[in-house]
């Protein structure tokens, strides 16, 4: 009778998410996670969390914003699509709102979603343009872009997004003050105070929708 050792040592370690797998079995936390489908190829799968039946067969679903693979929206939960979302050609993200541009799906991102510099990820009416250059670029789909030393910065009103305090993706006429109430730590305002050069907005405007 083999002794423990033997017996562990032919026991595979249960895989987490993102883990390759062949069954259900093989994923931790097994009956909350599945091992399903990811690609277009039949074999590849994976312990995943979000998961659906499709013709019998288990493809893990991803949820908004989440990534998918080769375009293949049986990787995305129902209701999104597999779509292109930057300028990357092998890359792709499940959403709900998407259009169909030369033969290519791509993510439509509305107002303040993030994007590329690429007009294909805002929805119609919007450009991408930036809100930071530094430390990390960040591009936001907006209304109207301006071209400021070489880079295109978006216009944000009043509660618009902007970055450590450069008012380049503010209007003319606003600061980008600090505010406790944003994410960024900032927004475009019209009522602020400024000490020793740092602007700081006296009232919060909620960012446009």
């Amino acid at each position: 009778m083999p002794g423990l050792e033997q017996v562990f040592a032919h026991q595979k370690p249960l895989q987490q998410l993102g883990g390759a797998c062949s069954k259900n079995a093989d994923c931790a936390n097994a009956g909350a996670v599945a091992c399903g489908r990811y690609n277009n190829n039949p074999s590849a799968m994976q312990c995943c969390s979000g998961h659906k039946q499709v013709g019998g067969v288990t493809w893990c679903a991803n949820p908004e914003g989440g990534l998918c693979s080769n375009g293949d929206s049986q990787n995305c939960q129902a209701g999104l699509k597999c779509a292109r979302y930057n300028n990357v050609d092998n890359q792709y993200m499940c959403c709900g709102n998407h259009q169909m541009i030369n033969g290519v799906l791509w993510c439509r991102q509305g107002a303040g979603g993030v994007c590329v510099t690429n007009p294909n990820t805002c929805q119609a009416g919007l450009q991408c343009g930036a809100v930071a250059v530094s430390p990390t670029a960040v591009n936001n789909c907006c209304g109207s872009i301006q071209n400021i030393n070489g880079v295109n910065w978006c216009q944000n009103g009043e509660g618009g997004a902007c970055s450590n305090g450069n008012r380049n993706s503010c209007k003319p006429g606003l600061a980008c003050g600090v505010s406790t109430k944003t994410p960024s730590g900032y927004q475009c305002c019209s009522n602020y105070n400024s000490v020793n050069g740092v602007a700081t907005c006296s009232t919060y405007a909620p960012a446009p929708q």
